[in-house]
């Protein structure tokens, strides 16, 4: 997760952002949904999703899997989202964001 963010940073040339690292606890306690409210999330302590997005893929290299570089993801990504005005389904709302991070810091 760190290198795909960091890349992200790189990618959208926000030199002035900075990413902070907060504990599960603390985004449990502020009702921070997971999943839905932070895409990719499962805190450590829903043991019931423990394995999700884990897979085995030896047969798909074997047969021949290329991954494309991160980078041109977040590149077409970004693209993608400044040509859609479709409202996202997921992801904190830049104010519940901001409500976070004045509460753990």
């Amino acid at each position: 997760m760190v290198t795909f963010l960091e890349e992200c940073v790189t990618e959208v040339g926000a030199k002035n952002a900075e990413l902070k690292w907060i504990e599960d606890s603390e985004i449990m306690r502020a009702e921070i949904q997971p999943w839905t409210e932070l895409p990719l999330w499962i805190p450590d302590s829903q043991r019931e999703f423990e394995g999700f997005m884990r897979f085995n893929n030896k047969k798909a290299l074997a047969s021949g899997l290329v991954f494309r570089p991160l980078k041109n993801s977040i590149v077409d990504t970004i693209r993608w989202r400044n040509t859609d005005s479709e409202p996202l389904k997921a992801g904190l709302s830049a104010q519940r964001e901001k409500l976070l991070l004045q509460h753990v810091h």
